[in-house]
């Protein structure tokens, strides 16, 4: 009597391929160089290391200007002055600086 389902030989020979040509997949193979291919420290670590010395420095240079100097009142005539220069070097540093180096 023939049974209603395919016998397990039957489906395993369904599914496996039977070309001459057919390889299965090789296993992958650990890579022989058993350290890590790239070093311990990043370069965005790095870059935020630098970063955070930057910022410390101008902190450290701004407390010192603002002592020198003393504070600037908000909305005071001395904080618009300090605006409008500040804007000005802002617009005119950058063109000599660009014939300087031509």
């Amino acid at each position: 009597m023939v049974g209603l389902f395919p016998s397990s030989t039957a489906v395993y020979q369904a599914f496996t391929p039977t070309s001459p040509y057919y390889k299965p997949a090789s296993q992958p193979t650990e890579h022989p160089q058993k350290r890590r291919l790239f070093s311990a420290w990043s370069a965005a670590d790095k870059v935020i290391q630098l970063s955070e010395a930057a910022e410390h420095e101008y902190e450290k240079a701004s407390q010192k200007a603002q002592a020198k100097v003393g504070g600037i009142e908000l909305y005071s005539a001395k904080y618009y002055a300090a605006c409008t220069v500040g804007g000005i070097l802002a617009c005119v540093r950058f063109p000599i600086i660009i014939m300087a180096s031509t």
